[in-house]
């Protein structure tokens, strides 16, 4: 409505003074009086639209046709764009979880902690073959890595886990992402005209021979 009245500049075609006091109300008024829209029983929806100059109003009742698609794009974008921004903060949010969880583990790594399970095996192993060589100073050293090594697996397997799981989380949200931000930015029809709107070539109102009858009946 609010566009179609400054496309056509109403306050003046209806001879509103714009300046005065309730002229909004009172454009509003005339406008709903010559602007009509209505369901049909097929599902579509009928514009009709009343006015001194028949060029006029069909080109108001397209233009409704036309706006259509702007307004149901512009609202299901602001909708998106909420949806895309909050998608866009858990998604950074993730990645700075990982970086945090990226530095703790190279930490770890830098103190010879790199793969958990593949360490301790080795180093069980080697800590056998000297206790059973006899080799016990070898073997208490081995015992010492092995000890050290225990009191950071804790938290090497929790990086480890939570990483894994904070990498498909990433992923994940990459690609909502992405489709979140296509719905904010993509213009899709949203509405297909049946029948545009023609000039009418006779007068809708006022339907002259009613108000000759009813003027004969009170006078009589």
């Amino acid at each position: 409505r609010d566009r179609i009245i400054e496309k056509y500049d109403l306050y003046s075609h209806y001879e509103i003074d714009a300046s005065q006091p309730g002229s909004k109300a009172n454009l509003t008024i005339r406008y709903n009086e010559n602007v009509n829209s209505s369901l049909t029983r097929f599902g579509s929806i009928q514009v009709r639209v009343l006015d001194i100059d028949p060029n006029k109003a069909r080109d108001m009742a397209n233009d409704m046709a036309f706006l259509a698609d702007s307004v149901a794009n512009s609202m299901r974008n602001d909708r998106a764009q909420e949806a895309y921004k909050l998608a866009l903060a858990t998604l950074e949010q993730t990645r700075s979880q990982i970086d945090l969880m990226e530095d703790s583990l190279a930490v770890l790594q830098a103190m010879g902690i790199y793969d958990f399970e593949a360490q301790v095996a080795s180093l069980s192993s080697q800590y056998g073959r000297a206790l059973a060589e006899g080799n016990y100073k070898a073997a208490e050293a081995l015992k010492t890595d092995l000890e050290n090594i225990a009191k950071m697996a804790n938290g090497h397997n929790n990086l480890s886990s939570l990483l894994e799981e904070a990498y498909a989380q990433s992923a994940l949200l990459s690609k909502r992402v992405e489709l979140m931000r296509v719905d904010a930015e993509t213009q899709l029809p949203t509405s297909f005209v049946v029948d545009y709107a023609e000039a009418a070539d006779k007068k809708a109102k006022p339907i002259r021979w009613l108000i000759v009858v009813m003027t004969c009946l009170v006078s009589v």
